[in-house]
């Protein structure tokens, strides 16, 4: 594999997308290389009934995710990356994401192990693993640290008596 020289990195406001950005940014200096920023706000899921609730949730999610992308922005262009654009798609965020690179075809695609919750990785899969299944290019998924765990403490020796 060459240098890449465009990298996108999937972006969704989590410790371990941070974690892909703070990857994505060292590639990007090495290599001075350009990012896109991208962020898939995903539609809520929706049974009928009234629609403003809904309307609102959508607002919300695009105004969260807007607001992760212009913090990405701002901290590449902080660290010295000047070519640095941003994207955002909303609706299935597997589909678009996959989309978007096939369309554009980044020489690497960067993102974190996990971003959601148990339950909406059982819902809706695992986002990364969607990408690195259904794309053509490179994809680097950058796993969050764990933190060392407390050693349990030993059982103490009774005394005999």
């Amino acid at each position: 594999m060459t240098a890449p020289r465009s990298i996108l990195v999937a972006l969704d406001g989590s410790p371990s997308a941070e974690a892909a950005l703070g990857a994505a940014l060292d590639i990007a200096r090495l290599t001075g290389g350009s990012l896109v920023l991208m962020a898939v706000s995903p539609l809520p899921i929706f049974y009928g009934g009234n629609l403003g609730p809904v309307g609102q949730a959508i607002a919300a999610s695009l105004e969260y995710f807007r607001g992760v992308l212009e913090a990405a922005k701002k901290r590449a262009q902080d660290e010295g990356i000047s070519a640095v654009t941003t994207v955002l798609r909303e609706g299935a965020v597997v589909d678009l994401l996959v989309a978007h690179i096939e369309e554009t075809r980044p020489d690497l695609v960067v993102m974190g192990a996990r971003g959601l919750s148990t339950s909406q990785r059982l819902l809706l899969g695992s986002i990364s693993e969607g990408v690195l299944h259904h794309t053509s290019r490179s994809v680097l998924i950058v796993r969050t640290p764990v933190p060392p765990s407390t050693p349990k403490p030993t059982p103490r020796a009774r005394k005999a008596g």
